[in-house]
């Protein structure tokens, strides 16, 4: 009777005790499962938490490398046509230089030491023969006056030259000038001439021109665009249309885009953006020529560019969504594999401890 009342004491002095630490436990695990809003979580929660963990960085270097990969890709938008432009230019200078070279050889004929200019007339249309991208070839004096030209017979009464600013010029400086476009006095159309000057005993006697069609110069710049969608188009010191890859008869003579005409005049070579004389947006590298007062441009629709930059990025978006999903499945089944065994080990604990036999699995 005394070891039951005993018994009975303990048991009152511990029952506060065990209820309140009972309630502690309880308001542990309900904290824990209220923590931060979620549910605790289970083993195969766990498992993917960690592969989303391993994947977030994978994540981060794919978009780094996008952004890298489009980076990459705009500066060779930028710099191909840039380098295009630039070797553009080169090959015009190259071929206003052998135009130069020939006139001059032709500018030391002995015909006009003798006043022959019947004899020169045969001699330059000789000349004229062999240079399939020259129209004609006219000797001015004084004041600009033709005195020979290829596409009139000797002896015809000829009028000036449309070109008597560069006559000027070309009789002050003593160098050989490239115009700009000029409406032949001969010829009714326009024309580009490149003029030397014809010294004796150091004096300039006369002045010689090679009259040369734009569509040579038309032809140059579609022969770069043959296989892409691109504008090459060159405007004169005055900024006007000279040569076009595309149309050139419907844009000849017209002034450049106000764009163009203020890119060119900032600097010697850059890129610039706006709409082309048909409308289509473009973005355009130019280069100035260094032997004539012309600027070439090279430019590749602004919707074409776009859409390289566009396709590179749904590319890069769509493989990286297939490898996520890829990868969640792959770790989802790689956490219910791992997890189905721990699983079946704590129900077969849980059981041992209730007192129920659990059958051994093989």
């Amino acid at each position: 009777m005394l070891l039951s009342r005993q018994s009975f004491e303990i048991e009152a002095a511990e029952a506060p005790r065990r209820a309140t630490g009972g309630r502690a436990i309880r308001i542990r695990q309900d904290f824990h499962q209220m923590q931060l809003g979620f549910p605790r979580l289970t083993l195969r929660g766990h498992l993917l938490v960690l592969v989303l963990a391993a994947l977030v960085p994978m994540i981060a270097l794919g978009a780094v490398l996008t952004s890298w990969l489009v980076a990459e890709q705009r500066k060779a938008v930028t710099h191909g046509p840039q380098g295009t432009a630039e070797a553009l230019a080169l090959a015009v200078d190259r071929e206003i230089a052998a135009n130069i070279s020939a006139l001059e050889m032709l500018a030391t004929s002995p015909e006009i030491d003798r006043g022959d200019l019947v004899a020169f007339h045969d001699r330059a249309r000789l000349i004229l023969g062999k240079r399939s991208h020259w129209a004609n070839i006219a000797l001015e004096g004084e004041m600009g006056q033709i005195l020979v030209h290829t596409a009139r017979a000797p002896g015809t009464v000829l009028p000036r030259a449309a070109h008597l600013e560069a006559i000027e010029r070309v009789r002050e400086t003593r160098q050989p000038v490239v115009s700009d476009l000029v409406v032949g006095a001969v010829a009714g159309r326009p024309m580009i001439p490149i003029t030397v000057p014809v010294l004796r005993d150091g004096r300039p006697r006369y002045t010689l021109t090679a009259m040369i069609a734009p569509d040579s110069w038309s032809a140059m710049l579609a022969e770069i665009h043959r296989h892409s969608a691109g504008i090459s188009v060159a405007l004169d010191g005055k900024g006007r249309v000279l040569a076009r890859n595309r149309d050139p008869d419907a844009f000849l003579g017209r002034p450049g885009p106000d764009w163009l005409v203020a890119a060119r005049e900032s600097d010697d070579t850059g890129l610039a953006r706006g709409a082309a004389l048909d409308g289509q947006e473009v973005v355009a590298a130019f280069q100035a020529s260094r032997m004539s007062g012309w600027t070439l441009f090279i430019g590749a629709p602004r919707g074409e560019i776009e859409e390289r930059f566009a396709h590179t990025l749904a590319t890069a978006a769509g493989l990286g969504a297939v490898l996520l999903i890829a990868s969640f499945m792959f770790a989802a089944v790689a956490a219910r594999r791992i997890s189905r065994p721990l699983v079946a080990l704590e129900a077969a604990g849980s059981a041992l401890a209730s007192g129920v036999p659990v059958s051994p699995r093989t």
